[in-house]
């Protein structure tokens, strides 16, 4: 049997079948000490639970003491108990009207975006994260735009996704104003790909409706309309963006994509003839290169130097030949490759300086002059270089120099390229053997005349003179004169 509990005497607690009966007991009816005692008990202020701190569950000796320690405690200081969440930061802001201090004026400086703004491979993008038009779909890149009022969504990803249309009007304006007229609201189903609070792979199901644009490279824009409606928060620390309304569900976003590297194939303009001994620049092609930042040109010829270049490089390559024979370089000849240049420096090496790492060269009879071993900012700006142009070529020697060692050579190896002759006396001697070749014009149009000191200006013209106040005249008639 169930009694409620209106037909309970409040005095002495005891119950009765009707109502009637109770109000006849409740008017003669005593309450008991036993009762009293047992329905209005006074705890001892020595109990345990009459001296604990209800917020961090510290127990004092006494509640004078515990009062003493309300007043210090950190969990009742915040009103939350033992074991709970501490809340979010509450920023408070102070009342303006009330301020009278004016607002502290302080400079985050350029280290947010100064690695962003000088860096020429990167750049930023809108907040991507995946997406799916099914659980067992490929994932499509959507963009988060905290920017946008309104949905949107591209017509072409829309037909991939379950959806329905209906007719409305409206108009979405963009960068300058410009406004542009929609007719049809869409309402969709899609997936994004994410993780729930503990770290568990999540696909999260969303209806939304959108306005639908013909084309739209993001395929789906997420204005504030969606990222408010559910408490989004936006963590560029950890690229993750927070649905607080979901349970914490987060998606990761991208917001920064690197371009690809600039690479330009550089070609010879016509054909080149170089002689033995001769140096210049000849003309190459390529296609423009981005403003604001140096490259390198890697040399893929022998003859050919490395260099730094940039938009306001001349389109030449500086060439050496520092063999015995006659170098013809084609028509639209590959001669080299220009890559981003992502080093501090660079350091161009010489024919020379390749033959001098060589263990044993057959030219043990030349001296290298090693005077282009420079940064390759001096070989290819010809405007800006304010010494001469670094020369390299071999300086031969009386072939009769170094005979005993031209001697022990040529004994190690028959197939080197020297002819050793021996005397009736017993002499040994050896000749170096020049390959035959037949006579070119060379077509730098440069002509070396004999054992003169040679000169290269910074426009690349070759002076032989011996008289250094005669290079020097020419050098101002140059200057004075750059159109001849």
């Amino acid at each position: 049997m169930v009694l409620e509990q209106s037909k309970k005497c409040r005095k002495c607690a005891k119950t009765f079948k009707k109502e009637s009966r109770k109000k006849a007991h409740s008017i003669r009816c005593q309450l008991t000490p036993a009762v009293k005692a047992e329905r209005f008990r006074t705890p001892s202020p020595l109990a345990p639970e009459q001296r604990t701190c209800g917020y961090c569950k510290k127990q004092c000796v006494s509640r004078n003491a515990l009062f003493q320690h309300l007043k210090k405690c950190t969990l009742a200081a915040e009103g939350r108990l033992k074991g709970d969440k501490p809340d979010p930061v509450q920023r408070t802001r102070p009342d303006p009207i009330r301020s009278t201090k004016p607002p502290q004026i302080r400079e985050a400086g350029p280290l947010a975006t100064a690695n962003a703004d000088n860096s020429p491979i990167s750049s930023f993008t809108h907040m991507r994260v995946n997406a799916r038009a099914a659980p067992d779909s490929e994932p499509v890149e959507v963009c988060m735009d905290p920017g946008t009022g309104r949905t949107l969504i591209g017509r072409p990803f829309l037909q991939t996704l379950e959806h329905s249309i209906e007719k409305r009007e409206a108009k979405v304006k963009g960068v300058g104003g410009r406004a542009v007229n929609i007719t049809e609201w869409a309402t969709f189903k899609v997936y994004l790909e994410g993780f729930d609070k503990e770290g568990h792979p999540t696909l999260m199901k969303f209806t939304k409706g959108a306005w639908v644009v013909e084309e739209l490279e993001p395929n789906v824009l997420f204005g504030n309309d969606f990222l408010h409606a559910y408490a989004a928060n936006t963590d560029h620390k950890t690229s993750t963006i927070t649905f607080q309304n979901l349970d914490d569900f987060c998606v990761d976003f991208i917001a920064q994509a690197n371009s690809k590297a600039c690479t330009r194939r550089v070609t010879t303009v016509k054909k080149t003839t170089i002689l033995p001994g001769q140096s210049g620049y000849i003309p190459v092609q390529y296609k423009p290169l981005p403003p604001g930042r140096s490259f390198m040109l890697n040399s893929r010829h022998a003859a050919a130097a490395h260099a730094v270049v940039n938009t306001k490089s001349p389109a030449v390559m500086f060439v050496n030949n520092t063999t015995d024979g006659v170098l013809v370089i084609p028509k639209h000849f590959h001669v080299g490759s220009i890559t981003e240049a992502t080093d501090s420096g660079y350091l161009a090496l010489s024919e020379a300086m390749i033959a001098g790492m060589m263990a044993k060269s057959p030219k043990t009879e030349s001296s290298l002059n090693r005077e282009f071993d420079v940064p390759a900012i001096r070989a290819y700006n010809i405007t800006e270089v304010p010494s001469k142009q670094p020369s390299d070529r071999y300086d031969y020697i009386n072939d009769m120099t170094d005979n005993e060692i031209l001697a022990e050579l040529a004994a190690e190896d028959e197939n080197m390229a020297f002819e050793v002759t021996e005397e009736e006396d017993g002499t040994v001697w050896a000749e170096m053997q020049r390959p035959k070749t037949t006579e070119k014009q060379s077509t730098l149009g440069i002509k070396t005349s004999g054992d003169l000191p040679e000169k290269v200006t910074d426009r690349g013209i070759h002076i032989y003179a011996k008289d250094p106040g005669l290079v020097r005249k020419i050098e101002k008639l140059i200057d004075d004169h750059p159109a001849l």
